[in-house]
């Protein structure tokens, strides 16, 4: 494979450190971990020259990129196994009979011998990157622990050291901060410190001190953790205010590997680069209050509180970084979609006049007007913090959500052609039979739409539950059971391990239920595939307007059914394509009394035509026209978010050749 020929002593002027990345982290998608801090701390040190070692992209060339994008794709502690071994030689067979069991649970992995196909290989291939530079000339060496990344960073650190006993070795990134990095430096002797949250500022003060005063003064640098340090300095967070220092991220030696490397071509065809405009949740205030965040979630751990880039910023970096690299495809790394001017965000981006390709992540809460701009802006994929389908298990994780919005946000996502790429959490702690009942019964509206995922709860470091256990019914909470197939009994006693095993109340009743809500996931991906494959359409739900009538198309059945609206059940049915109150919608048909109005949504609701919640309802259909399908009105105005796809209509009914027509009485 044509490798990239880092600096050798002696090729600079100034100082220099190195960033280094991991494997698993997708090697599709530049670290824009080692990119941001690399233009920031450049811009910041004009001595100072770092050089980023995307290492994951490297070594995952040796086993060839789709496997080692369906290991990153897998449990992070797969990954970490892989480079345990290098660490806990004794431990070998322990982990072998790991990853078989593992592979039984991935398809995609099932003909991969590991040891001679993925852990050999990337053993010898890490060894040779070592031997390739001469790490003595560098102030410090940093690794940006993210997922799955921390064995393989601390063997290849190990490795470093032993040829350069006095390299300072850092590390920083969301999986060593807090207690988890404490745990790291008491543990592996080749760590020296650790930067706790985000590392702009931290690891600035410490490449000053290290160019003026060397390693004699490092110990009360605010963010940075050595084994010195007080108990009381090592949840100390030192991170920016003004993102207007911020620099465009720097991906030139990402793509310079690429560039060198025998599957460029294929890279670049599928490659996305990261992009942020935001660091933290604004609806996480966990740091305040345990329980004022969704209960499950630990991803703004290294951050306390919401900051924002301002939008012509963040619109500059995007065009630049398309000009640049040549490309169109970014994902938004930032952890939810701004709250507010939303608006001015897409209005900016579109007038670019370019064709993005993005993907975000989004609380259900963003309207569907908001959603058609998007669309217009480039948002092909969001993925939405849907998590459950039933109101009573929203409140319990503390979403701030209701059923009937992840509802509408799913109904949005088909109408405007976006792909939805969203999770069902299940066995969350604390969880009543009753609502677990009311997702299975709610699951039968929503077959018409794109399947959600199935995610099992997973109890993480620093989540309000981790935070407040005996809220939820959880208590002694550990390591992860499974890692002492891993590692050593010291290290799964002494390592703070992100993810954590437990004990919590449950009941055969609710295995049971929980196992029903898998079952019926199941039949929703195959029912939606099915029928989605063979009649060629975007969602198993679709109308066509007649004026004076509407002819709903349900693909839900085999053959598929029709049923009929008159003009008046039409005009209730529109008035819910937003979930509306009954209220509400009756001002639509105001000749007709409130009852009259509900007897007829309740008879669409017994149809699975309209999902209701409380007094609440929500249409469920998107049009049939392609045109119709992409417009949306925003104010005033009928936005056209994009332009008309193929479409295969469903056969009219004939006979008994393709379902008898329903027609709604008094409709």
């Amino acid at each position: 494979m044509p490798r990239i020929d880092h600096p050798k002593k002696g090729t600079h002027t100034g100082y220099r450190i190195a960033l280094v990345s991991m494997p698993w982290h997708n090697p599709y998608v530049p670290s824009i971990q080692l990119a941001a801090l690399k233009a920031y701390l450049e811009g910041q040190l004009c001595y100072l020259t770092v050089d980023t070692f995307h290492y994951y992209f490297e070594l995952e060339q040796i086993i060839g990129l789709k496997t080692a994008e369906a290991i990153s794709q897998c449990g992070s502690l797969l990954g970490e196994a892989v480079f345990a071994c290098q660490l806990f030689p004794e431990k070998l067979t322990d982990i072998l009979a790991f990853i078989e069991d593992e592979k039984k649970l991935h398809a995609n992995l099932r003909g991969i011998d590991f040891l001679d196909q993925v852990i050999e290989p990337m053993a010898a291939a890490t060894c040779r990157r070592v031997e390739d530079v001469d790490w003595g000339q560098y102030l410090c060496v940093g690794f940006s622990l993210v997922f799955a990344q921390t064995m393989a960073s601390m063997w290849m650190a190990r490795l470093i050291r032993n040829r350069n006993p006095s390299t300072l070795v850092l590390a920083g990134g969301p999986s060593c901060t807090g207690d988890i990095g404490l745990s790291l430096l008491r543990k592996f002797p080749q760590l020296d410190m650790v930067i706790n949250g985000e590392g702009e500022l931290p690891l600035t003060e410490l490449v000053r001190r290290l160019q003026t005063v060397g390693l004699s003064q490092l110990e009360d640098i605010p963010g940075v953790v050595s084994r010195k340090s007080s108990p009381e300095r090592v949840p100390l967070l030192n991170q920016m205010t003004d993102f207007r220092s911020l620099p465009v991220p720097n991906y030139r030696p990402y793509f310079d590997v690429v560039d060198a490397s025998v599957t460029s071509s294929l890279v670049q065809r599928l490659m996305v680069i990261p992009v942020e405009s935001s660091r933290g949740c604004w609806w996480d205030r966990s740091y305040r209050d345990p329980m004022f965040s969704c209960s499950f979630c630990n991803l703004n751990l290294q951050w306390q509180g919401y900051r924002e880039k301002d939008i012509d910023k963040f619109v500059r970096e995007l065009d630049a970084l398309s000009s640049q690299y040549g490309v169109r495809d970014f994902l938004l790394v930032d952890n939810i979609l701004r709250y507010s001017k939303v608006e001015e965000l897409c209005a900016k981006i579109m007038a670019l006049g370019k064709s993005f390709r993005i993907a975000i992540e989004a609380r259900v809460s963003v309207k569907p007007s908001e959603m058609a701009l998007l669309r217009k802006a480039g948002v092909l994929h969001i993925q939405f913090g849907i998590e459950a389908l039933s109101t009573e298990i929203l409140r319990v994780i503390n979403k701030g959500t209701t059923c009937i919005q992840n509802i509408q946000a799913m109904k949005f996502c088909e109408r405007f052609g976006i792909e939805s790429i969203s999770n069902l959490i299940t066995r969350h702690p604390g969880v009543r039979a009753e609502a677990i009942q009311e997702t299975l019964r709610n699951i039968e509206f929503v077959t018409c739409y794109r399947p959600l995922e199935l995610s099992r709860f997973t109890l993480s470091y620093q989540s309000p539950i981790y935070k407040n256990p005996s809220a939820f019914g959880v208590r002694r909470i550990r390591n992860l059971e499974t890692i002492s197939r891993c590692f050593p009994s010291d290290y799964c006693h002494e390592l703070c391990w992100p993810d954590k095993s437990f004990d919590c109340d449950s009941s055969e009743e609710i295995d049971r239920l929980w196992e029903d809500v898998a079952s019926a996931v199941c039949r929703w991906q195959k029912l939606f595939t099915t029928q989605a494959e063979q009649f060629g359409v975007p969602s198993l739900l679709m109308y066509v307007d007649g004026g004076k009538f509407l002819r709903i198309l349900d693909y839900r059945t085999a053959p598929p059914r029709i049923s009929e609206l008159d003009e008046l059940s039409r005009n209730l049915y529109l008035a819910c394509e937003e979930a509306q109150s009954l209220e509400t919608i009756q001002a639509a048909c105001p000749e007709i009394p409130v009852d009259h109005v509900a007897e007829r949504l309740e008879m669409m609701v017994r149809e699975r035509l309209v999902f209701r919640e409380g007094k609440r309802y929500l249409s469920l259909a998107i049009p049939l026209d392609p045109i119709q399908r992409l417009a949306y009105p925003v104010g005033d105005k009928f936005l056209e978010t994009g332009s008309p796809a193929c479409f295969q209509e469903v056969p009219r009914v004939a006979g008994g050749s393709g379902g008898s027509p329903s027609v709604l009485p008094g409709t």
